[in-house]
């Protein structure tokens, strides 16, 4: 439209539209101008006062009346003449039908003011001088030419400039060869009326090819020059140059029928509304599409009567935007179709101006699909986000080339301590913090998979900011677009505590082989020791201890004593020694220690004793505590050489999922740490994975058996805690034994030994032991006290001893472990008929290599091997006794 206006406004004739109905569309200024028409008559915008405006400024008003009903009647017909008002001005006047769609929807009217044109060729009829004055000089194209050949015969130098031809050229021409092919038999035809007398003159556009080639539009008059009582034989014609003034109107009329085709068949939604009144003018397929309504359902009626905002504030925000600044632009609202379903819409407008009328231009586009998918995508966007954050890895993306990265997510940071803008920014970040040892195998390794296009999963090692080195398995993925590889994704797991738990899996399972080896030998050394021990016992009690024999046999029992509490290491590290767990404060401990272990390290060695302040409360065997604490002491003076300081700390420490994740046997949980520093030379890094094997020493032979570290790990397993170590070539060693903390205040508890003096008796006993000199010595034992005994070699053999005897029978003293039937089983089928039988187990195992769930009790119930005659006499005596005067034994523990 203001293509159309902008046309309208730049030619020098008054154009004027008007519709079908003869009512006036639009004009531009020149029009005003000429007509003169007063601002009051435009202001009022009333067709029939204008067109009385006109009449009454012609002096033969009713040839104009009588021209616009003639053309209306033929609304094809193209038509040119000329006005005269009553103020002597001459208008020329051209009328052609405008069309849109082959359909006549109006004619367009343009007048030239030819006043002055009209003037000259009277004063050329009154004067040849004038005449040829004035041809010459003539603003406009004159030529003289012959009727009958249409030859010219005299030609103006502006008829020249007009056509692009010569005087000489012209002169040998005629009209018919530089006419428009098209227009010549038109041409022909005029002039022979012309020569008839039918007319005297005739006004018409015409085409005209220039010599050059081009086209132009000329408005041709042509007058015939009459001699009394002769036909005319020449004419004049007078050409003017209206190019402009028709390729304005023939713009006005293509910039109509696009805008109409514009309309019609724009995807955009567009409703022509009126304003101030906000009905609905016109409208075209996309909006009846968007809003769900036919056009003569909108039609004159508001938005508001539509029912289409589905947020009143969005109205309120287009009523404004249109009285502050007469456009909206990309404005997202919310309207609602007849079918009551809401979209979302961008809405642009924009005031405009057609045939004097003012309107608002609104264009739609539903977006509401674009809406939905921006959300999916939103949607997606932040779960790939969430999944990104939630893995515990680095996801990561990288050039296929260089392996700089260009993406990581935030866990980076967290696992390796580097800022994230340092592995974006740096080129070779992945590179130069890869371990040494692994960097050209990985890169080479990344290289090759990335040649080859093939995806690829492998392990190296990274240097963490803090100098720890973790352990990462890639898993990568190759991009490839176009056969090219363009770029990497992977992801980095930290598999750190996973290999530290595979090392350890692998450790433990050999230490498992170890410990089961080393159980098995306790055993059998420990039945060897009580036969020793039992003999030498024997031999004391019968008084058959010559003086000659009393050093070697003293000697024996001093090598037994020594080979028992080797045994006692053994099964320590194998977790095969019995507990009896108490109640134990920690500090408590480590203070009743103090005095005894200080007297094992040497005047130079200083030892510093720190406590907790407050208890710290453990569940444990405090034999085994004890023991644990004297070999890590034992250990730190050893790696002192005779100098330097040792320190004895306790403490509480309460782990929780990281920081129990970056202990190699670390649980979340309390826990009482009792740990022994030493400043001596420390543990080599290759040694550090061997310090808690059995048997493994670095010490010199004959310095020590290697058992110590080992049954004090043996120990913390029992317990259900760990030991840990660290150490620094040349800067000490610190071990740390982690108990599990007890919440409670429990009194501190111990295992309270009797000193009642040994006697006998007369009782029955059962004696089952599957290892005949163990049976042998013990049964010579008992019986040297009085007591009757009945023996066998296993659990079957007792049951039919029993069978036989069981009324004699008052206490059953067994090996707990015994092929067949153990020694737990025979108990508990005897007890079937005689729930107050006293039950006495022996073993060097626990009750875990028994298969058993019940309680047993050193002093009570238990007798650990190698045990001496005293011990076995004093714990059968206690167990008789006990078993008579506290009924019914059923209900006890076994």
């Amino acid at each position: 439209l203001s293509l159309t206006r902008a046309t309208l406004e730049s030619t020098a004739d008054g154009i004027l539209l008007v519709n079908s109905e003869g009512k006036i569309e639009t004009f531009n200024c020149v029009f005003a101008r000429m007509w003169r028409i007063p601002d009051d008559v435009l202001a009022a915008k009333d067709d029939s006062r204008a067109l009385q405006w006109v009449l009454d400024q012609l002096s033969e008003p009713h040839k104009f009346i009588n021209k616009v009903h003639h053309l209306y009647a033929h609304p094809q017909e193209e038509s040119f003449d000329t006005l005269t008002f009553k103020d002597g001005r001459v208008f020329e006047r051209y009328s052609r039908p405008q069309h849109i769609d082959g359909q006549v929807v109006g004619r367009v009217w343009s007048f030239r003011d030819i006043t002055e044109r009209k003037q000259a060729e009277h004063a050329l009829r009154e004067s040849e001088a004038n005449f040829r004055a004035l041809f010459e000089q003539a603003a406009v194209g004159v030529t003289r030419v012959e009727t009958s050949s249409g030859r010219f015969l005299e030609v103006n130098s502006k008829y020249c400039d007009i056509t692009g031809y010569s005087r000489e050229e012209l002169r040998q021409l005629d009209f018919q060869t530089i006419g428009h092919p098209e227009e010549l038999a038109e041409d022909l035809a005029n002039m022979a009326r012309l020569r008839s007398g039918e007319i005297r003159e005739f006004t018409m556009p015409k085409r005209h090819v220039r010599k050059d080639g081009t086209l132009v539009w000329l408005e041709l008059t042509v007058s015939a020059l009459w001699q009394p009582g002769e036909a005319p034989s020449q004419h004049i014609a007078v050409v003017q140059d209206i190019t402009p003034r028709r390729q304005a109107e023939i713009a006005l009329q293509e910039s109509g029928e696009k805008f109409q085709a514009l309309f019609a068949l724009s995807p955009l939604a567009i409703v022509l509304t009126t304003i101030p009144e906000g009905r609905v003018a016109d409208a075209n397929a996309a909006a009846e599409l968007l809003l769900g309504r036919k056009l003569d359902e909108v039609r004159g009626k508001t938005t508001l009567e539509l029912n289409v905002w589905a947020d009143p504030v969005d109205r309120e925000h287009y009523l404004q935007a249109l009285q502050r600044e007469g456009v909206l632009s990309n404005y997202e609202v919310r309207m609602r179709r007849k079918d009551g379903v809401e979209i979302t819409v961008l809405y642009n407008v924009r005031v405009i101006q057609i045939g004097g009328q003012t309107y608002a231009l609104n264009s739609m586009l539903d977006i509401s699909a674009r809406k939905q998918a921006e959300a999916e995508l939103r949607r997606a966007k932040q779960m790939i986000e969430d999944i990104v954050h939630s893995v515990d890895g680095i996801v990561w993306e990288a050039d296929a080339q260089t392996f700089a990265f260009t993406f990581v997510s935030p866990q980076a940071e967290r696992m390796l301590g580097y800022p994230l803008a340092r592995w974006i920014e740096e080129q070779t970040f992945w590179s130069d913090h890869i371990h040494p040892d692994d960097r050209e195998r990985a890169v080479n390794f990344r290289s090759q998979s990335t040649k080859e296009m093939r995806d690829h999963e492998f392990e190296y090692r990274m240097l963490a900011a803090d100098g720890r080195v973790v352990q990462l398995r890639d898993i990568v993925t190759v991009v490839v677009e176009q056969n090219q590889t363009v770029r990497l994704r992977g992801l980095m797991l930290d598999i750190t505590k996973q290999k530290m738990l595979e090392e350890h899996l692998r450790q433990t399972q050999k230490m498992e082989a170890i410990g089961q080896l080393s159980g098995g030998v306790a055993h059998d050394l420990n039945n060897l020791l009580t036969v020793i021990k039992g003999h030498t016992g024997l031999l004391r009690a019968k008084d058959q201890v010559t003086p000659q024999m009393a050093e070697p046999i003293h000697q024996i029992e001093r090598a037994a004593d020594r080979a028992a509490n080797l045994t006692r290491h053994l099964l320590a590290f194998s977790r095969q020694q019995v507990m009896q767990p108490v109640v134990l404060n920690l500090n408590g401990r480590v203070h009743s220690q103090a005095k005894m272990l200080r007297r094992l390290l040497s005047e130079s060695i200083e030892m510093v004793v720190e406590c907790a302040p407050q208890p710290l409360l453990i569940r444990a065997d405090e034999g085994m505590v004890e023991q644990v604490l004297l070999n890590l002491v034992v250990n730190a003076r050893d790696a002192l050489a005779n100098t330097g300081s040792l320190r004895i700390t306790t403490e509480p420490v309460d782990l929780d999922e990281p920081a129990a994740r970056v202990k190699l046997h670390g649980r979340p949980g309390a826990f009482a740490c009792l740990a022994v520093s030493d400043t001596g030379s420390g543990i080599p890094p290759e040694i550090m994975p061997r310090i808690f094997e059995p048997f493994f020493t670095t010490k010199e032979i004959g310095k020590g058996t290697g058992l110590g570290l080992a049954s004090a790990y043996g120990i913390m397993q029992q317990h259900g805690g760990w030991i840990e170590a660290e150490s620094a070539v040349g800067r000490g060693t610190t071990l740390r034994a982690y108990f599990p903390r007890l919440a409670s205040t429990m009194p501190e508890t111990s295992v309270v030994q009797g000193n009642s003096p040994i006697r006998g008796g007369h009782e029955g006993i059962l004696l089952v032991e599957d290892e005949s000199a163990v049976r042998v010595v013990a049964e010579a034992a008992l019986t040297g006290l009085g007591y009757r005994v009945f023996s066998a070699s296993s659990g079957q053999e007792a049951l039919q001893v029993w069978e036989t005897q069981r009324h004699e029978i008052e206490l059953l003293l067994t090996d707990l472990v015994m092929p067949g039937i153990t020694g737990r089983d025979l108990a508990l089928r005897l007890r079937e008929s005689t729930p107050r039988l006293p039950v006495i187990y022996m073993s060097g195992y626990n009750r875990e290599m028994a298969g058993g769930n019940f309680a047993l009790s050193e002093g009570s119930n238990f007798l650990p091997k190698p045990f001496d005659l005293t011990r076995l006499a004093s714990l059968v005596r206690v167990s008789l006794d006990r078993g008579a005067s506290n009924p019914p034994f059923a209900h006890r523990s076994v």
